[in-house]
């Protein structure tokens, strides 16, 4: 038998804002009711040091970071975690941030939510995405 964290979907949110990844650590953890193991990076060095200790089904990142863009993030993300799922959510995106962050792998390109409350929709998006994503191999 599996032990219980093997039946958990492992999300790794990564956002240099804080009190945002706090707020979205809080609200995924309720609504996923216990079904997802979430883990917090505020900065690259933390982002690798967690993917190399815990393997995770979903990296949510932030598209805009002062240490290093989401866009650089996710190209080093492909390289070494090709399989990875990714996904965009971030606060400040034009087109053409969106249409690259699509073209650089990641799965979706989501705004954060505002209000906050918006953050049910995304969750329960996130949460199809890995479903569509362990089905397809």
């Amino acid at each position: 038998m599996k032990p219980a964290s093997e039946d958990k979907t492992r999300v790794l949110l990564v956002d240099d804002d804080r009190s945002f990844l706090e707020l979205v650590y809080q609200t995924f953890a309720r609504l996923s009711q216990g079904s997802w193991e979430i883990f917090l990076a505020s900065e690259v060095a933390t982002t690798s040091r967690l993917l190399k200790e815990q393997p995770v089904d979903l990296v949510v990142l932030d598209m805009r970071m002062p240490e290093i863009s989401g866009l650089q993030l996710i190209s080093i993300l492909n390289r070494d975690y090709p399989s990875l799922l990714k996904v965009f959510l971030t606060g400040v995106a034009g087109e053409a941030e969106r249409v690259a962050g699509l073209e650089n792998g990641a799965a979706l390109c989501l705004e954060k939510p505002d209000p906050l409350e918006g953050l049910q929709s995304i969750s329960a998006t996130l949460n199809e995405l890995v479903k569509w994503h362990r089905r397809q191999g």
